[in-house]
């Protein structure tokens, strides 16, 4: 239906308004930084840096994840 239409452009529009606003992109590509980090070998040798990554970690998800589920249902309608 055209409301439906309308509707899915208006939440597209916010999503993309959200996306730059917050450096989405950006965040993606810290967040495989750190989860790149995270995988290396050693990585719990330094107990305190490895801390700090995990925490970096969840709070790029707070972000993240979010805007994660808005795209998927995006994406779904």
């Amino acid at each position: 239906s055209p409301e439906l239409r309308r509707r899915t452009d208006d939440l597209t529009a916010r999503l993309t308004q959200l996306r730059d606003l917050f450096d989405i992109p950006g965040k993606f590509t810290q967040r495989a930084t750190l989860e790149a980090k995270q995988a290396e070998p050693g990585f719990w040798d330094n107990q305190d840096a490895a801390r700090g990554t995990i925490q970096k970690i969840k709070l790029l998800n707070v972000l993240l994840k979010p805007y994660e589920e808005l795209k998927q249902a995006q994406d779904d309608v």
